[in-house]
């Protein structure tokens, strides 16, 4: 790849549209099956909003791994860390105990994941009963905050690394 004919930001764009591709593609699929368990639910506006919120999730988690992709080189070291940011992340944003029983100073860290903000919209769609946009704009925000995640490892992935390039 180092020695490819196209510049390493072009290269990174077309790998993480090949990510972005592969996360729709597994998007698709869960929704699918998630409508198909369910059908009479899939006109809801609650599972149009759960649908929209577990995208928005997708693909942080897409630009996540991209970004911890261009930071670790080793098998072993991805494993790891992607092991560590996955299950620290759901720990502390409220995957696994709902996040009203974590403290304050938990959620006041958790905040900084985009993970927090998934389950955060997923609580506040889950209470909706009525649809007023005035109602859902919490929803919307949690899933903006996403997106600014999405757009900060971006920016942090495409960011040049000086690497040794060995071209024969």
């Amino acid at each position: 790849n180092a020695c490819a004919p196209i510049s390493p930001f072009a290269m990174n764009v077309q790998f993480f549209l090949a990510s972005l591709v592969f996360t729709l593609i597994v998007w698709l699929i869960m929704s699918a099956g998630s409508i198909a368990m369910d059908r009479k639910a899939c006109n809801s506006p609650h599972t149009i909003l759960f649908l929209m919120n577990a995208l928005v999730f997708s693909l942080g988690c897409a630009a996540i791994g991209f970004f911890i992709g261009r930071l670790v080189k080793s098998q072993d070291g991805l494993a790891a860390v992607c092991n560590v940011v996955a299950l620290g992340s759901s720990f502390i944003s409220g995957v696994f105990v709902p996040q009203w029983l974590l403290g304050k100073t938990v959620l006041g860290i958790a905040r900084f994941t985009p993970t927090y903000w998934y389950v955060k919209g997923n609580d506040i769609i889950a209470r909706l009963a009525s649809f007023e946009v005035f109602r859902m704009k919490p929803a919307f925000v949690a899933m903006v905050m996403q997106l600014v995640f999405i757009l900060v490892f971006l920016i942090g992935a495409m960011v040049p690394r000086r690497s040794k390039k060995v071209c024969a």
